[in-house]
């Protein structure tokens, strides 16, 4: 796995979870896959504004991400895919 991360320089951006998960994953991910390019979000379990929303877009596109592993439960990460669809660039998988 680490030869396809470091050949192709993919980038991935791990969305959803609390930040003590997600910084926990970013541990063992630095250590099994040094070179892996990963940007982790943990969301607010609450509704954000517009202009939040905008600025979390922005991120996420500036980081130019290949995947989007979106990780909120179903159906919230089905719905904010669908909302996200044309906003975001990278392929958006809900797990």
């Amino acid at each position: 796995m680490e030869t396809l991360y470091s050949a192709r320089n993919l980038k991935i951006v791990f969305y959803g979870g609390s930040q003590s998960v997600l910084d926990a994953m970013q541990q063992k991910n630095q250590a099994q896959f040094p070179r892996l390019q990963a940007l982790y979000i943990s969301p607010p379990f609450v509704s954000i504004s517009d202009e939040e929303q905008h600025v979390l877009i922005d991120r996420i596109n500036a980081f130019k991400p290949h995947l989007i592993s979106v990780c909120l439960g179903c159906p919230k990460q089905e719905k904010w895919m669908a909302s996200m669809k044309g906003k975001v660039n990278g392929l958006m998988i809900g797990l």
